[in-house]
């Protein structure tokens, strides 16, 4: 099974993932230590469901998005 903390910080390496999560969810975030920050965690629970689907499906890709969901969702 992949560890879902590196292929994340994979994907946020990408300048095009990184413009994606300022255009369209107004963040700026290049590492996954960033995603693990309460400052973070806090906005992210604000989120509607969709917004937040769409966020899994940015930062982790499409096959993977039940994993970034069960990551993303344990770091709160």
């Amino acid at each position: 099974m992949k560890n879902m903390g590196n292929v994340i910080g994979e994907r946020l390496k990408y300048q095009s993932t990184q413009k994606k999560l300022e255009e369209n969810f107004g963040v700026s975030i290049n590492s996954i230590c960033k995603i693990k920050e309460n400052a973070f965690l806090k906005n992210f629970k604000s989120w509607t469901d969709k917004k937040q689907n769409q966020f899994f499906v940015l930062v982790g890709g499409r096959a993977n998005f039940d994993q970034t969901k069960n990551y993303i969702k344990s770091l709160k």
